[in-house]
C-alpha cells in the first residue's frame, strides 16, 4: 500500500548511485530472495552517506534483492516524450548492490490512474495506451540487458479496477504488454500486483482471471482489519498457505509484507518483532520455488510530514489510524533507531539460511 512513499526511495537511489560503495562481488543467486525497502534514517535530513548505509543494512540483513518502482506519469512528464534516465540509475544502482531486482511499473497505483496526463482519459485498453507503453517497455529493455528480474504492471489494481468496472479492458492491455514484455525483455518473469483482498479474498476471482498468463503471482500483504487493527502476530501461519493456494501453482513474490508498531493499532514493538521473525521463520519453510521473493515494508519510517502527504493521497486524510499505520511500519525509527523488529529480522533471516554478509 505505502508504494506511494515510492519518490523517498527513488531519491535514495540516485544520490547513492553517484557515491562509491557498491558491492557487486560475490554475487549470490538462490531461490529464496530476501529484500528490504532500503528507507534512509530521516531525522535528521539525510545525506548521501544515509542512503549507502540503508542499502548496507539491508544487505547486512540477508536482502540481496532490490525493489525499485515508479508511476508510468513519472516516466512520460511530456506526452511522447519518455524520461527513463533517472529510474535507470536507480535501478543499476540497486542491481549493483542486490543481485535480485523486482522493477514496478505503477500505471495504477492503488487509488489512482498514474499515467501520463494525455492518456488520463484514454480507454485502459485503447491503441494509444498500449503503444505508448510498448515504447516504455522499449526504453528500459534498451537501458538494463539482463538487469531485471521480475517487472511488475500495475500497484494493488484490485481496488480501483473493482471500484472503476475496468477488469476487463486493464486484462486487454495486460496482456498485451505481458506479451510484449516477454519479447523485449527475454527471461523477465512478468506479473500485476493485487492486495491481499485481490489476491486471496473477496475479488479472488477477477484477480485470478486477470493473472491467468502471469508468470508469476506479486502482492502486497499487510495482515491489518477494520481501523487497521493489526493481526496476531503469527497469521503468516494461515495467510501464507492461502496465498500459495489462491495462486494456482505460480511462484509467489510478497512485494511488500509490513506489519505497524503503533499501540493505537493494538500493535505493540515486541509484536512486530514477533510478526517479522514468525513470518521469516514460516517463509523458510516453504519451498524457494514456490516464493521466490519477499520485500520487508520498510526500513525506517516515514516522518509525520510524508505520512500526512499520503493520507492525502490515498483519500484519508487526517485519519488517526491510518497515519498510525504508515507511520509505524519501519524496522527502525525515522531517526535511525532500531525497533526490536529490526534484530528479530537480522536474527530469523540468518536462521534461515540467507546470507549475513
Amino acid at each position: 500500500m505505502p508504494l506511494s512513499g515510492r519518490a523517498l526511495i527513488r531519491t535514495a537511489m540516485l544520490v547513492a548511485i553517484c557515491a562509491c560503495g557498491s558491492d557487486a562481488t560475490g554475487i549470490f543467486r538462490a531461490t529464496r530472495t530476501l529484500s528490504i525497502s532500503t528507507s534512509p534514517r530521516q531525522i535528521p535530513p539525510p545525506t548521501t552517506a544515509d542512503f549507502i548505509a540503508a542499502f548496507d543494512l539491508a544487505y547486512s540483513a540477508g536482502a540481496r534483492g532490490a525493489l525499485v518502482t515508479s508511476t508510468w506519469k513519472d516516466l512520460e512528464p511530456t506526452a511522447g516524450a519518455l524520461d527513463v534516465s533517472s529510474f535507470v540509475d536507480q535501478i543499476d544502482y540497486a542491481h549493483s548492490r542486490m543481485p535480485v531486482t523486482f522493477v514496478g511499473i505503477q500505471l495504477i497505483n492503488t487509488v489512482a490512474k498514474e499515467v501520463p496526463a494525455d492518456l488520463a482519459d484514454s480507454a485502459l485498453d485503447g491503441a494509444a495506451m498500449r503503444t505508448r507503453f510498448h515504447a516504455l517497455i522499449d526504453a528500459l529493455a534498451t537501458a538494463l540487458p539482463g538487469k531485471i528480474t521480475y517487472l511488475s504492471i500495475g500497484n494493488e489494481v484490485d481496488g480501483y479496477l473493482e471500484s472503476t468496472g475496468q477488469w476487463t479492458p486493464y486484462r486487454a492491455f495486460y496482456e498485451d504488454a505481458l506479451d510484449y514484455a516477454h519479447v523485449k525483455m527475454p527471461g523477465v518473469r512478468v506479473g500485476v500486483t493485487g492486495g491481499y483482498d485481490g489476491v486471496v479474498g473477496s475479488l479472488h476471482t477477477q484477480m485470478a482471471a486477470l493473472n491467468t498468463r502471469s508468470d508469476v503471482i506479486m502482492l502486497t500483504y499487510y495482515p491489518i482489519g477494520t481501523d487497521f487493527q493489526v493481526g496476531a502476530p503469527t497469521i503468516a501461519r494461515s495467510a501464507f498457505p492461502a496465498i500459495l493456494a489462491a495462486a494456482g501453482g505460480k511462484p509467489v513474490l510478497l512485494q511488500e509484507l509490513g506489519y505497524p508498531a503503533s499501540p493505537l493499532l493494538g500493535s505493540s514493538d515486541a509484536k512486530q518483532a514477533a510478526f517479522f521473525a514468525d513470518a521469516i521463520n514460516q517463509w523458510s519453510k516453504i519451498d524457494g520455488a514456490q516464493m521466490p521473493f519477499v520485500n520487508l515494508f520498510l526500513l525506517h519510517d516515514f516522518t509525520t510530514e510524508e505520512c500526512d502527504l499520503l493520507g492525502q493521497y490515498y483519500g484519508i486524510p487526517n485519519n488517526a489510524q491510518f497515519e498510525a499505520f504508515l507511520c509505524t511500519l519501519g524496522l527502525r525509527l525515522a531517526d535511525g533507531t532500531p525497533r526490536p523488529a529490526w534484530q528479530a529480522v537480522v536474527n530469523a533471516a540468518s536462521a534461515a539460511g540467507l546470507p549475513t554478509q
